[in-house]
């Protein structure tokens, strides 16, 4: 039965208690993020950082808030470089780094570093081609743990303000160019 009271149409703007401005507006879905125990997360409100999520259920307000990972795990660069002896023989040297993000400073590895591999080779390249070529070929063999000592020393300086610590520096291998190691073996059969 009406009782005399007049039905609006859902059309009607005055239909609704919400204002105009509200109903275009995009809702806060609360959304839960898992945080694997080796990752870090990055969470940003409105493109801004606003804190690190640690591992284990976060929550956050999507689409106001996103949320990135970063792994700190250890990884490993192997760098190959090539310079010159004292003795002007070309040798190829290569090394392995062992890296990680400091789980303190993920948000500085995140927005300072855009690509951690092109750095740590330059620097790599830099302190090799700075040693190798005031040592003789034989001296450069000998002074191979010195010389990762020096890298892992240069990589930390320099990666510190970055979010990234260096474990390990290793000199894995050291190769003379291909003519030199026959004339090497060459001479060293003669010898026999």
């Amino acid at each position: 039965p009406n009782l005399g009271s007049k039905r609006r149409k859902p059309s009607d703007p005055a239909s609704t208690s919400l204002s105009p401005h509200l109903k275009m507006s995009c809702p806060l879905i609360p959304c839960m993020v898992c945080i694997d125990t080796s990752d870090r997360g990055i969470v940003q409100t409105f493109g801004k950082f606003s804190h690190v999520a640690d591992p284990g259920l976060s929550c956050i307000l999507y689409p106001m808030q996103s949320c990135a990972t970063v792994s700190v795990k250890v990884l490993q660069l192997d760098v190959k470089t090539e310079t010159k002896t004292k003795d002007n023989v070309t040798v190829r040297v290569t090394s392995a780094i062992q890296y990680c993000v400091d789980p303190t400073q993920v948000d500085l590895f995140y927005f300072k570093l855009g690509s951690p591999a092109r750095q740590i080779e330059a620097h790599v390249d830099d302190t090799v081609r700075s040693q190798l070529p005031s040592l003789t070929l034989d001296e450069a063999y000998e002074s191979k743990e010195k010389m990762a000592l020096e890298i892992k020393g240069a990589l930390a300086t320099s990666m510190m303000p970055y979010g990234l610590l260096i474990i390990k520096a290793l000199v894995t291998d050291m190769q003379p160019d291909r003519t030199v190691l026959a004339a090497m073996n060459e001479i060293n059969a003669s010898r026999l």
